[in-house]
């Protein structure tokens, strides 16, 4: 049993492999339903700014998002 799951994996945007996360589910409380890029630092792990603008990114073949007419 855990009280949260949070989902990483790497996917390529602009020909680079970056790396994201996500929470999936938190035990009663609320959490942010964000995708964000993270990094691996000599500190730890470092969390960085929302992808916006993609969609397909928890697939793993994320897509930039078109803008409706």
């Amino acid at each position: 049993m855990t009280n949260d799951i949070i989902l990483q994996r790497y996917v390529e945007i602009d020909s680079q492999l970056k790396r994201v996360m996500t929470v999936i589910k938190t035990r009663s409380r609320k959490h942010s339903e964000d995708i964000r890029r993270y990094e691996i630092t000599g500190a730890g792990i470092v969390g960085g700014e929302r992808l916006d603008g993609f969609e397909g990114i928890i697939g793993g073949l994320p897509q930039r998002r078109r803008h409706s007419p």
